[in-house]
């Protein structure tokens, strides 16, 4: 008996580091499989067979984790409803076997983030992917791969910036604050030298709404480094820009004839197309993902709306933005309840800068995104979140009632 009691805890935390690395890897292997295979789209594939191999391990090892609360699968049940109906209503006739592969991966996703959120291993996966990443956005800038002035990465440099929001995110879920101000040292070296506006903007909103919380909630010796960091910060921002007009110039570069206010007509031109081709479709729009094709007229087939909530209208429809909408809003009513621990901190911050950052990037989901994975697995823990709140406050008014 003695034996087999000193043998469980052993068993058990070996199972914890394979699910804490394995989960981990899978997360990483996209930005590192678009590295290696830039523009393949086999990446997302084989990132989620990873995945996939990883949930098969996870419910040998701990079946007792294998649970759903009944919102995370509502919100699953009522996604894969609107990818599959806006297929067939939008392409019955042409119907296109890649796009149901799409829809059958995105669910997987779906599923796949709800069983990290509701394990033992969150805070653990979140806090070694930023690590890992962190990491190689290193070996990502030291390949030098540059495009008129910008980090491309072999990819998009509009690509890299949404990876280092979700590593500046995910940080928050590291216990050590010196190894966090590294992580977020890079990040800020990645956001630089690829200059999205998009990402940089979504990064510093979601961390500064992030550090408050962590101020208002840490014990004195936190609260004296964050105050610390961001007087520091201030006055090197606010000096920079004085005197070289670093903020304005470097960073949102406002009067670049390429990229300065006077080129955000271009950005509003997607836009209103992508309005236009939702007026004639409005309800359950042309298919998951078929707005990719639909912006060939004007010269756009490759970047469609660039705004994730137009892209969602175009695909999904008026239902679909309401469902993504509402998916968000009920991940942040959860979230609020459970910000005590680094695990919620981490997802409140994940989940603003997902939502900013879709006023910028084509997609709101993406399968073959390791910050779309990540929203997910903060939206799904947030949700959780909200109903193991409720029903610990139901319990009471239950037991009374049996009396």
């Amino acid at each position: 008996m003695v034996a087999t009691g000193s043998l469980a805890p052993a068993s058990y935390r070996l199972s914890q580091t394979i699910l804490v690395w394995g989960y981990a890897a899978w997360l990483t292997s996209y930005p590192v499989l678009q590295f290696l295979l830039p523009n393949n789209p086999l990446v997302g594939g084989l990132a989620l067979i990873i995945g996939v191999g990883m949930a098969c391990f996870h419910l040998v090892g701990r079946p007792g984790e294998f649970r759903f609360y009944d919102e995370a699968l509502l919100f699953i049940a009522a996604f894969g409803f609107m990818f599959f109906a806006s297929q067939l209503i939008g392409n019955f006739e042409n119907l296109d076997p890649t796009a149901l592969l799409n829809c059958i991966a995105m669910i997987i996703v779906m599923f796949l983030s709800a069983l990290i959120a509701n394990s033992s291993v969150l805070r653990q996966v979140l806090a070694t992917y930023s690590v890992l990443v962190a990491g190689f956005l290193v070996i990502v800038y030291l390949d030098g791969d540059y495009v008129w002035g910008r980090l491309v990465g072999r990819g998009q440099p509009n690509y890299w910036g949404m990876v280092a929001l979700s590593v500046a995110c995910s940080a928050f879920a590291i216990r050590r604050f010196s190894v966090r101000i590294g992580v977020w040292a890079i990040v800020a070296l990645i956001l630089f030298a690829t200059n999205a506006r998009g990402s940089l903007v979504a990064t510093a909103l979601a961390m500064g709404i992030g550090s408050w919380f962590a101020f208002r909630m840490g014990s004195w010796r936190l609260r004296y480094k964050l105050l610390m960091a961001a007087l520091v910060l201030a006055v090197v921002f606010v000096w920079a820009e004085i005197e070289t007009g670093f903020i304005s110039r470097q960073l949102l570069r406002v009067d670049d004839p390429y990229r300065g206010f006077e080129n955000y007509g271009n950005r509003l031109e997607p836009w209103i197309f992508g309005l236009s081709l939702w007026a004639e479709r409005p309800f359950f729009g042309y298919g998951y993902r078929e707005s990719d094709s639909l912006f060939g007229p004007i010269g756009l087939a490759q970047g469609g709306a660039h705004n994730g909530y137009i892209t969602m209208l175009v695909d999904l429809g008026v239902f679909g933005l309401l469902l993504y909408l509402l998916f968000i809003g009920r991940a942040l009513s959860g979230v609020m309840k459970g910000l005590q621990s680094a695990e919620g901190l981490a997802a409140l911050v994940m989940l603003i800068g997902y939502a900013t950052i879709g006023w910028f990037e084509r997609y709101a989901l993406n399968a073959g995104q390791s910050t779309s994975v990540v929203f997910l697995i903060a939206a799904f823990y947030a949700l959780s979140v909200g109903n193991r709140v409720r029903t610990r406050t139901a319990m009471p008014a239950r037991v009374g009632l049996a009396r």
